[in-house]
């Protein structure tokens, strides 16, 4: 091959290997109205006292209550992700848990009507698809959000991408989102399959999918021109001097 096809190729096959990329892939996956929801409570209210500790549990995903010395109330869903795989190429780029205000209106021992919490909270736990008095007390702090303002209809949002990318890659078959009030006071939450609620969104996204700009790829094939360019000055100029 001669040394002008050698370069010429060489340079082509440098300007090629920026432009050539795959196209940028993403996909979202909704995980909505989970089987495994319920409240766990605490305190005398429930055959035990307000300690931290779990002492019974009930069927629904609802009331998110803080009213001491009488009563918690904690609403918890465990999401079924035994089946979830990212797809190749791509990784998790977040995790939103939501979920949306049912009323503000309770009342019973230790509040009234309307004194909604000023925050609420999310803890992430690893679930096993069980409601159990012990998932009360489970989990680390996640994300708040503001209710101090709350009304029927709010869509509270919790980011909670970095529990779920850990859960994702160790193989976790459940992740446990327990809702507490972070402030004295009460509120209820929807729990509707109709709504989608609460809900779990994953979104996936490329690793990588950074293109050159067509500028870019111009700068480069002329770089690679003038550098062949100048390998060719070089060569003729050594096969003058070793003629004379």
């Amino acid at each position: 091959m001669s040394l002008k096809l050698t370069v010429w190729a060489a340079t082509m096959g440098l300007c090629l290997s920026f432009v050539a990329s795959g196209e940028a892939r993403a996909a979202t996956f909704t995980f909505a109205d989970p089987e495994v929801d319920f409240i766990a409570a605490d305190g005398p209210l429930f055959g035990g006292s307000l300690d931290g500790v779990g002492d019974e549990v009930f069927s629904t995903f609802s009331n998110v209550i803080l009213a001491p010395p009488f009563q918690e109330e904690r609403s918890i869903a465990e999401f079924n992700i035994s089946g979830f795989t990212v797809p190749p190429g791509e990784a998790i780029t977040s995790a939103i848990f939501q979920v949306q205000i049912n009323t503000t209106i309770l009342f019973g021992p230790g509040y009234e009507p309307g004194d909604n919490p000023e925050r609420l909270a999310v803890y992430g736990y690893v679930g096993n698809g069980i409601a159990e008095t012990s998932d009360f007390q489970a989990g680390t702090l996640l994300d708040t959000v503001d209710t101090s303002s709350a009304f029927v209809g709010q869509l509270l949002t919790f980011d909670v991408t970095e529990f779920f990318q850990g859960l994702v890659s160790n193989g976790a078959s459940f992740g446990g989102l327990g809702v507490r009030a972070e402030e004295l006071g009460a509120i209820a939450l929807e729990e509707s399959s109709t709504l989608g609620f609460p809900r779990l969104t994953i979104a996936t996204s490329a690793v990588s999918t950074t293109v050159p700009e067509p500028t870019s790829v111009l700068g480069l094939l002329g770089f690679g021109a003038l550098g062949a360019g100048s390998m060719l000055k070089r060569k003729q100029k050594k096969l003058l001097n070793s003629a004379s």
